[in-house]
């Protein structure tokens, strides 16, 4: 990858850039893709803890900013890869980053959290996009840790802009849009869907 570190959207398919499919050839779900309008759709089946469950059943226990940047990541990731949400809930500007609020009602007080009994991850890994999406957000962040990942965020344009007018520390419910995830992670050097068969050595 190229330019800033890889935190962009999941790269779409480009048939003409592959030389072994014709038009004849392109798979019936790229072809969606390529033609599908630009508008984005709004209803989601997953939750933020479904896909917090999900990265905490691959990865282990995580201090809390680590997990909602991570969740932050994979709707972003999601939403320029699919155009879709990958979960419902808003992620709110708060001053340390990316904040899914109805995720922090549940892990409030603690430092990290090892397990979220709330959150279905059976529910991510039925559906075969949203589990890809996982892996490959722990493949491309799950080194870093929460602070890293404040500072990540710090430097991207969704966060900065719904910020815009605001204190370094005061807090805030702005939300981030998930338009604006879409249009700017799309943009820049991207991160594919995870496979197993890719990551064998």
């Amino acid at each position: 990858m190229t330019g800033r570190h890889a935190s962009a959207g999941v790269r779409r398919y480009d048939p003409a850039l592959d030389d072994d499919l014709d038009g004849d050839e392109i798979p019936d779900r790229f072809r969606q893709l390529l033609n599908e309008p630009p508008t984005l759709r709004t209803v989601a089946p997953l939750s933020v803890l479904d896909v917090a469950s999900a990265l905490l059943a691959v990865k282990g226990p995580m201090d809390t900013y680590q997990l909602q940047k991570l969740c932050y990541y994979a709707q972003a990731q999601y939403v320029a890869f699919y155009n879709t949400r990958l979960f419902r809930e808003p992620i709110e500007a708060w001053p340390n980053g990316p904040v899914v609020r109805e995720l922090w009602r549940r892990h409030a007080g603690r430092r990290r959290v090892a397990d979220l009994p709330e959150g279905d991850s059976a529910a991510v890994a039925r559906q075969p996009a949203a589990a890809d999406i996982v892996q490959a957000v722990l493949a491309e962040y799950g080194s870093f840790d929460g602070q890293q990942l404040v500072e990540l965020t710090h430097r991207e344009q969704p966060w900065r802009d719904a910020r815009q007018g605001l204190r370094p520390k005061q807090a805030s419910r702005n939300e981030i849009p998930v338009e604006a995830l879409r249009d700017y992670y799309r943009g820049f050097d991207q991160i594919e869907p995870f496979d197993e068969e890719d990551d064998q050595g």
